[in-house]
């Protein structure tokens, strides 16, 4: 006996994988921000960098010293605490404080490149699933018609009003019509696995609403601005430029302070009379100095690093510009001519579709067309739709696209 082991499978999993079934759109970026592995490291990049930023006041090792021993007379016993402190020239906490700020920003603004480029991706999934769920019942209306076209033909043929050619053909065409069914539903099964991947919820059985076209946002000569993948190039060269400024303030000289605490055992002249001092008196002062560096050039490679590397990050800033126009202005170019697509369609071929298959029929019914002329003006009636349907989901694809490309996350 044969077993059907993918109808077993799915017999067999338990009850609450279905209990969540369809998603809307809202509901799918919402699940989407929640669960993406890629968001959550992006968050965790910020708080980071916040953590880090607590650091930019770090002031270096407090030096602790103590000597004992015959470092003032013949006495044995002497002691000495002395406690050093370097700490760097203002100017580099300052910068230092300034690069935390950038680059806390920077982590932010990869965030939210990232919210975008997921939020594009769970758009543009969740619209093919539309386009593929409006395409199945298509093509389930098609193979109805053909389904009624075989039946017809094969009567025909009984009869002897018909041929064989004729029910051949009929009967090919609703074999072609039920594998391209199938290779859509393959499709559906593909997309909703990407939709589930992005989302991260394998509980997702489908979607809800229907394919129509998504509203137009309203875009100004500002609109690029809010490019997330601009903003953080920008940003990138501010830290560039913080970066520079806290190596030329790290090549500043150190300030040191020091007190010293220490014991001088032994007699000492004190206002032309010999005193006694004993492990129980004690003598303090303070130092205060500078560290200087004497050999320059480790710095000034530096510095000179951190200046290409904001040259570097400018060039790239620029190079993100142009790429960027570049795609907005292709992007509505397409928009443009999807559009003017969409509306053909609307205003001109579907209606004349719609016409064409009630008199096509209506004619082969009465015997007024013969089988070769239906069966044409039937495959331009499905071509017509089927591209009608195609241009929908490019024209909503494009707009998905530009909405991204404008940093529009709704």
């Amino acid at each position: 006996m044969k077993v059907n082991y993918v109808l077993l499978y799915f017999m067999l999993l338990p009850g609450s994988l279905f209990s969540q079934q369809q998603l809307s759109l809202e509901e799918a970026i919402a699940a989407g921000l929640k669960n993406s592995p890629l968001v959550q490291s992006a968050q965790l990049d910020v708080e980071r960098q916040q953590a880090l930023k607590r650091a930019a006041a770090e002031v270096p090792k407090t030096d602790v010293a103590f000597m004992y021993g015959q470092y003032n007379s013949y006495v044995k016993n002497d002691n000495n605490i002395t406690i050093a402190q370097s700490i760097p020239f203002p100017t580099f906490y300052t910068s230092q404080h300034a690069l935390g700020k950038a680059q806390i920003k920077s982590s932010e603004l990869q965030k939210t490149v990232t919210v975008n480029e997921v939020i594009l991706q769970i758009k543009q999934t969740f619209y093919e699933l539309l386009y593929l769920k409006s395409r199945h019942i298509l093509l389930l209306r098609q193979d109805s018609l053909f389904q009624e076209l075989v039946r017809s033909a094969s009567l025909r043929y009984k009869t002897g009003e018909g041929t064989l050619l004729e029910k051949t053909a009929a009967e090919t065409q609703h074999s072609e019509i039920g594998n391209t069914i199938r290779q859509n539903e393959a499709n559906q099964r593909i997309a909703l696995q990407q939709l589930r991947t992005l989302i991260n919820q394998n509980q997702v059985m489908g979607i809800t609403g229907t394919l129509t076209e998504r509203p137009l946002p309203s875009f100004d000569s500002s609109a690029l601005l809010q490019n997330p993948q601009l903003q953080y190039w920008q940003q990138q060269v501010v830290v560039a430029r913080q970066q520079k400024k806290t190596e030329v303030a790290r090549a500043m000289p150190d300030l040191k302070i020091g007190y010293f605490n220490q014991t001088l055992i032994g007699f000492q002249n004190v206002s032309g009379q010999e005193t006694y001092f004993g492990s129980s008196d004690r003598f303090q002062g303070f130092e205060v100095g500078l560290s200087i560096p004497l050999w320059f050039f480790p710095h000034s490679a530096k510095t000179q690093a951190a200046k290409i590397n904001q040259q570097v990050s400018e060039r790239k800033f620029a190079q993100a510009q142009l790429a960027t126009y570049g795609q907005f202005q292709q992007a509505v170019e397409a928009f443009v001519k999807n559009q003017s697509s969409l509306q053909y369609y609307k205003n001109t071929a579907l209606p004349n579709a719609e016409l064409l298959q009630h008199q096509n029929q209506l004619s082969f019914k009465n015997g007024e067309t013969n089988y070769a002329i239906y069966l044409m003006n039937l495959k331009n009636v499905i071509t017509i739709q089927e591209s009608y349907l195609q241009t929908l989901n490019d024209y909503n694809q494009t707009i998905i696209y530009l909405e991204y490309l404008s940093g529009i996350t709704q």
